[in-house]
């Protein structure tokens, strides 16, 4: 498959400049959000050394809702959503999936390194195909069955077989599921034409809701915490969280379920480069093995022969 038909899932041919710009904007706005998800993944484990999970998923989010209110607004102005739009099931199940895997991926960010977390939740591109199979049409192939093979042998390397980075590791694992449900929802809701900066917002809202209930009641946030770490916190809600998720779901529009995929991957990339940089981490032989052991599995099933 060409990067075009990656890049123009329906179908249609477009040739020249068009046909560049069709392919180059979508891939540049999810590049720059893999980089922005590289750098929230040490962000969020800094976060956690002043704040609970639940405490910064909130300020993320909240931050994030407000950020993209002015394009959200924008956004009804222009067009709004039909009736049959807002009861499109995929954006239910899209916001109950991102909530589901910002939580887990939050609470794994103090069980685990940031260059683990990085690595194991873009395994969620080897889950993509097997639920696009079960709520669709398309079979696993043999090529898939490998791709899933190889990527959980991947996170077994990646976990070092140790009990105690186990845990964190297998919390981001269901992260990774509950993210992979996301990217397959958020492909069939755009597909629909629903409002992206609108969309993501109501992600952000029902998920801060949620997070603040639960803060409240497991934890003792306080405006010390904030203020600690102001400048952390606003980049993660703002470029991390709002920024990021809202060019996500502009590129699905032309870009399709498995061309996200892939380019996702770059988090990883961007996760342990920023790891190394800001808190000095270094992936052992086997961790480094099983990392690019995930990045073959995703890769493997994504593309066509």
């Amino acid at each position: 498959m060409t990067i075009e038909a990656f890049a123009n899932p329906s179908g249609r041919r477009t040739t020249g400049f068009r046909a560049l710009r069709t392919v180059q904007v979508p891939i540049l706005f999810l590049a720059t959000a893999t980089a922005l998800w590289g750098l929230t993944n040490v962000v969020q484990k800094l976060a956690l050394e002043e704040m609970g999970p639940f405490t910064v998923i909130a300020a993320r989010c909240w931050l994030g809702a407000l950020a993209l209110m002015p394009l959200a607004l924008r956004e009804r102005a222009r067009a709004s959503p039909s009736p049959a739009l807002r009861r499109d099931p995929s954006v239910v199940i899209a916001t109950f999936s991102f909530c589901t895997g910002l939580c887990l991926q939050q609470v794994s960010a103090g069980l685990t390194t940031a260059t683990n977390m990085g690595f194991i939740i873009n395994s969620c591109a080897a889950i993509v195909p097997f639920i696009v199979w079960m709520t669709g049409s398309d079979r696993p192939t043999v090529r898939t069955l490998t791709a899933a093979a190889v990527t959980v042998a991947g996170v077994t390397l990646l976990s070092g077989f140790s009990s105690n980075s186990g845990v964190g590791d297998f919390v981001c694992l269901a992260s990774a599921l509950s993210y992979a449900g996301w990217v397959v929802a958020v492909g069939r809701a755009v597909a629909n034409n629903v409002a992206a900066c609108g969309f993501t917002m109501t992600q952000l809202l029902f998920t801060a809701g949620f997070a603040t209930l639960a803060a409240l009641v497991i934890e003792e946030p306080s405006a010390q915490q904030f203020i600690a770490i102001a400048p952390g916190i606003l980049f993660l809600g703002i470029f991390g969280t709002g920024v990021s998720f809202a060019l996500a779901a502009h590129a699905q529009r032309g870009l399709g379920i498995c061309a996200t995929a892939i380019i996702m991957n770059l988090e990883s990339v961007f996760t342990a480069v920023a790891s190394h940089i800001v808190m000095g981490e270094v992936l052992a032989l086997a961790a480094l093995g099983g990392g690019l052991m995930i990045l073959a599995g995703c890769l493997i099933v994504q593309l066509k022969g």
